[in-house]
């Protein structure tokens, strides 16, 4: 079973050397007069591929075993050694077929070296007990500017001095990860490197274990680091603009969504609580929310955007689950695969609940500055300054017995007022527009038939930012019932008076 130029070491299952050849007296450095009645684990510590109980119950089955044995020589070298075991009369023997004089036989021939220094990460082994590599190989520290002999010249070393301080105070926590390790497990990390050139980058390893101590112990894992600088930095700008754009989308009222028709989920981004509450993330969650009254109109939109129309403007209520009901603006637009079928839906709410909370004030507002207008009998005027046009309100052709239609000039406007009243009107204007003093003028409006009409002008100007007038704003109301309505109440109290 032994190749004449290799070791061969007789034990007990206990692990005493009963003998010791010339062969193990060249590789391991001890001789036969030091090795034998030494416990083999002391004298050479080894690293198994597996725990010694399960390769000493493999031999005493009747079997041998045979791999890859990382272990340690009397000038304390790794040495990586291909060993064959086998039980002859109750005893164990190994013989060393192939051995190496350091962990560099992993990579077994000038293929296999060439094949792993172009690898673009690196292989290592790494003793767990005296939390060091004994073999690294490939690119990744050639990228970082270290060659491989540094790398080993460092030894122990190695981790404190490349680690970032923060990485470097969770190495231990990384070591008790390695020991509690069983067989099968991964353990992957993410560290910050210092390459040569003092610059940072984020190496990732991924590790298994490989070999175990006399005591069933991790010893060694194996694994490999690569360079994901690019990845992380990426991710980080990814991350970024998410936050931006949740910001943004926050700031706004607005939520940005895809609808994934396959799956019926909904991936949302943005202030999600202040609009919808508690809600889940589908499509049929999103419909439940709808307000009853207006079911019909996000099913039109939904039907006219799958039919190639985008979705534009579409408002309808929502109902949360507290209750609370909210006005929602819906835009979106369907996604189409290369076949021409429908995929997605893409598009944001936009929350309008204020602003149809302020548009029914306005209108209430309006309606009731209106129905006050009407029961004065008044009407709204804006005289613009720079174009000498009127705005007036529709009672207001009325009032001043003008055809409805274009927006009547001052000029036209002024030939409407009685002429023993006209200049005061203009003089008064005039100072309302230039002085900004406030405007009230009572004065006659001269109708198409003649007649006269008792008439109330109240006014302030508008000015720009500059502090220039701009327009003159007021209200004309008619004094005509009221002068009416006092001379029958004088004529009541002269009748009274009488009596």
């Amino acid at each position: 079973m032994a190749d004449g130029n290799g070791a061969r070491i007789t034990c007990t299952n206990g692990g005493d050397i009963l003998e010791w050849n010339d062969g193990a007296t060249a590789l391991y450095g001890w001789t036969a007069e030091e090795a034998l009645g030494r416990d083999i684990f002391e004298l050479i510590p080894s690293g198994l591929p597996e725990p010694f109980e399960e390769v000493l119950a493999t031999l005493e089955s009747g079997q041998t075993w045979s791999g890859l044995f990382i272990q340690r020589a009397k000038d304390a070298s790794d040495l990586a050694v291909d060993a064959f075991l086998a039980m002859e009369d109750g005893l164990v023997v190994q013989t060393c077929t192939i051995a190496r004089s350091d962990a560099e036989a992993l990579s077994t021939g000038p293929l296999a070296a060439s094949l792993l220094d172009t690898f673009p990460g690196s292989v290592f082994l790494f003793d767990i007990k005296e939390s060091r590599s004994v073999f690294i190989r490939g690119m990744q520290f050639a990228n970082l500017g270290y060659s491989h002999e540094e790398v080993h010249q460092l030894g122990p070393n190695l981790m404190p001095t490349i680690l970032h301080p923060e990485d470097l105070a969770k190495f231990p926590d990384q070591i008790a990860q390695y020991t509690s390790m069983s067989k099968g497990d991964l353990v992957e990390t993410d560290r910050r490197v210092q390459a040569k050139d003092g610059t940072w980058r984020h190496v990732h390893t991924c590790a298994s274990l490989f070999a175990w101590d006399e005591d069933g112990n991790p010893s060694h894992v194996v694994g490999f680091a690569s360079d994901v600088t690019e990845t992380r930095n990426a991710e980080q700008t990814f991350r970024r603009a998410q936050e931006q754009l949740k910001f943004a989308l926050s700031s706004t009222g607005m939520i940005a969504w895809i609808w994934d028709y396959a799956s019926g989920q909904v991936l949302r981004m943005g202030d999600i609580d202040s609009i919808f509450g508690s809600i889940e993330n589908t499509a049929d969650a999103f419909f439940k929310a709808i307000h009853p009254d207006d079911w019909h109109l996000s099913e039109e939109a939904i039907e006219q955007a799958r039919n190639g129309n985008p979705m534009e403007g579409v408002q309808m209520r929502i109902v949360r689950d507290d209750g609370q009901v909210r006005w929602i603006e819906e835009r979106g637009a369907v996604q189409y695969d290369a076949q021409g079928n429908p995929t997605h839906m893409v598009g944001v709410t936009i929350d309008i609940t204020d602003q149809k909370r302020k548009d029914e004030i306005s209108r209430r507002t309006h309606r009731s500055l209106r129905l006050a207008l009407q029961a004065a009998r008044a009407s709204t005027w804006q005289w613009d300054c720079l174009t000498n046009l009127i705005v007036v309100s529709d009672d207001a052709f009325e009032l001043f017995g003008l055809p409805r239609g274009a927006p009547p000039t001052m000029d036209e406007w002024m030939e409407r007022i009685h002429p023993e009243d006209r200049n005061q009107f203009q003089l008064e204007a005039r100072k309302t527009a230039i002085e900004g003093m406030d405007l009230c003028i009572d004065f006659r409006l001269v109708m198409p038939d003649g007649t006269t009409k008792p008439a109330r002008a109240v006014a302030q100007r508008a000015t720009d930012d500059n502090g220039n007038a701009t327009e003159v704003i007021g209200i004309v109301m008619d004094l005509s019932i009221f002068r009416g309505l006092l001379r029958l109440d004088d004529e009541h109290e002269g009748e009274q008076w009488a009596a």
